[in-house]
């Protein structure tokens, strides 16, 4: 890897980043609203699937809005924003909503 293509892929991957954090805080309203409030009741890996589920639309429709503006993403660089906003997403709502129902213990026996 030649030192041009090293800069303009670290500059891609700071652009991504930067994308998928807009995406993420323009996305959390609209999840925050989606989230039933039985979340609580689930398991701290069950939350994060099921806020994972309810994200998806809406961080595909605000990735949508966002890239259309930006306009010089390659194909690979919409999955990328689209898979670390939803990631952001999913752990700031997993950390705000904190699912008071522990996961099940096993007896030793």
């Amino acid at each position: 890897m030649g030192l041009l293509e090293l800069v303009t892929t670290s500059r891609r991957a700071r652009q991504v980043r930067k994308l998928a954090a807009v995406v993420a805080d323009r996305s959390l309203p609209a999840v925050l609203e989606r989230l039933a409030p039985h979340i609580h009741d689930m398991s701290s890996p069950e939350a994060r699937g099921y806020i994972r589920a309810r994200a998806a639309a809406v961080v595909h429709r605000e990735a949508s809005l966002v890239l259309s503006m930006e306009g010089r993403l390659p194909a690979w660089g919409h999955t990328e924003v689209i898979r670390q906003a939803t990631s952001l997403v999913v752990q700031q709502l997993a950390a705000d909503v904190r699912p008071v129902k522990a996961a099940p213990r096993r007896m030793a026996g």
